[in-house]
């Protein structure tokens, strides 16, 4: 698998200045993981924000991959603090066979993947029928939030690592045949990183 060119100045940037958000990511994946227990995949893991939180979990193993050479450099430590297997890996084509997770996490991933749809299908491949996919996602807002995103994401792609403001992922997760039951809560948060939707979805049974 060839790996990702990365974006070393917004890793730089991201490392430093996303913690001030840190808190308040785990907070709300905290509220999605309540009561998991199995194999958990962490898709684009970037520097390891998440991994303390895993930590605190003795009932969940840990995998994550992250494309970016950069973002992965970062998470390194981390993974190794806190027990977390952390490997290179792209969401459009997650390096494990079909069936693997119990859960698999996304969290402000979807926004920056080039081939979201494939992505989504990958996870969806990669979870246990009845496995929960998990979701912390921002997507395009309605009326003139929308508009505005739709002028902004040009400007805003360059400078934030490839982030697109206006995908309809919740949408996208609607239409993948493999998911079902999907549901989700809207946090609070800033325009134009607005509505950002907290929620999961099953993978459907197949016959």
């Amino acid at each position: 698998m060839a790996e990702e060119k990365g974006h070393p100045f917004f890793a730089a940037f991201y490392g430093s200045f996303g913690r001030l958000g840190q808190g308040y990511l785990q907070g709300q994946v905290e509220k999605l993981l309540h009561g998991k227990k199995g194999r958990l995949l962490e898709v684009g893991a970037g520097p390891g924000f998440l991994f303390p939180l895993y930590g605190k979990r003795k009932d969940l193993q840990v995998t994550a991959v992250e494309p970016d050479p950069y973002m992965r450099r970062q998470a390194e430590g981390r993974a190794r603090q806190f027990g977390v297997e952390l490997l290179p890996g792209r969401a459009e084509e997650l390096p494990f066979p079909d069936e693997s997770f119990d859960y698999v996490l996304t969290s402000l991933v979807l926004c920056t993947v080039q081939e979201p749809k494939k992505a989504i299908r990958e996870m969806a491949r990669v979870l246990r029928p009845g496995g929960e996919l998990l979701f912390l996602e921002h997507v395009r807002g309605e009326g003139w939030r929308g508009r505005g995103q739709d002028l902004l994401r040009p400007l805003w792609e360059k400078v934030a690592g490839g982030c697109q403001l206006n995908r309809p992922t919740q949408v996208w997760l609607q239409e993948e045949p493999l998911l079902q039951e999907i549901e989700w809560e809207s946090l609070p948060a800033v325009w134009p990183v607005q509505p950002i939707l907290l929620g999961k979805a099953r993978r459907r049974a197949m016959a």
